[in-house]
């Protein structure tokens, strides 16, 4: 008579299958746990690669901003609050908001009074009626401002604004402050235009620009768009302003950039003009009498 063994799962297991069960369910657990870790251990790097920002939200900061927006010739404010990984500390405040020339003075009596304590980055841009514009930022590192403070702009905003829209109403310019006290004007704003007549009546008025910024007016410009990189001193702008227009008119010259700081075959004056006119240009910048004259002429492809 043939015996036949019982399989179902009352039947008790032997040790060594009990060793063979708890190795397999410890090496699943292993593989699950080294799964999870080795998931969240990417999404975490790519957070950290990206920047990854999460919101914030502050009661008090949400009220700095109410407050702000009903402020008279205040328009389009946005803002945001949040913190990076992997830190996930020290939020970062953040406020753009546009304001007509005659409502700044409110905005910054307003921003210098806050009694709001965290850091806040904060962009400005001011709006003539003639449609002048010029933007400015305190950035998110140095310096920001918070209660007890003011923005720190680098330039007078307001007497900035006031003098460009004289002398180029229309132009969307943005203000910053670059190193040994340069005055950099950039206008990236618009679609590019065919050459840099918009920009001309702003090179020969470096001092001008300089001393309504509350700078000392001997020092640079840069002056920047899609069509021009110039450095003006006061000294230098008739120069750089005749050499311009000479260009651009006779030699159908729709492209000026003074790089001096870089290395070749980026280096020089960088042109754009018909080739059959690049002898001739290159003779006429040699021959102009502003600063980088010496500097290798390179023309750049129409």
């Amino acid at each position: 008579m043939t015996t036949t063994r019982e399989t179902s799962d009352d039947v008790p297991q032997s040790p060594s299958d009990l060793t063979r069960a708890r190795r397999r369910a410890a090496a699943w657990a292993l593989g699950a746990t080294t799964a999870v870790a080795v998931i969240g251990g990417m999404v975490l790097f790519s957070w950290m690669v990206d920047e990854t920002r999460f919101e914030r939200p502050d009661p008090d900061f949400d009220a700095l901003v109410g407050e702000i927006s009903g402020l008279s010739g205040v328009s389009d404010v946005q803002s945001e609050r949040w913190v990076e990984a992997p830190t996930f500390a020290g939020p970062t405040s953040w406020l753009d908001l546009t304001v007509t020339d005659a409502g700044l003075p409110a905005v910054m009596d307003f921003l210098c009074g806050t009694a709001y304590t965290d850091p806040v980055s904060v962009n400005v841009r001011v709006e003539t009626p003639a449609g002048t514009a010029l933007v400015v930022e305190n950035g998110f590192d140095d310096p920001v401002f918070s209660s007890g403070t003011c923005p720190d702009f680098g330039a007078d905003a307001g007497a900035l604004v006031g003098e460009i829209d004289r002398l180029a109403p229309g132009l969307v310019l943005y203000a910053s402050l670059w190193q040994e006290d340069e005055l950099s004007l950039s206008a990236f704003e618009a679609a590019p235009t065919v050459g840099y007549d918009d920009m001309l009546p702003l090179v020969t008025q470096s001092e001008a620009m300089r001393a309504a910024a509350g700078l000392d007016p001997s020092g640079t410009v840069i002056l920047e768009s899609t069509s021009l990189s110039v450095p003006v001193m006061a000294a230098d702008g008739d120069a750089y302003a005749a050499l311009l227009a000479t260009l651009a008119r006779d030699h159908r010259v729709r492209s000026f950039a003074v790089v001096p700081d870089a290395e070749a075959p980026v280096d020089g004056i960088q042109i754009i003009a018909p080739p059959r006119t690049h002898d001739e240009v290159a003779r006429i910048v040699a021959a102009s009498g502003i600063p980088a004259a010496a500097l290798p002429v390179r023309f750049l492809p129409q």
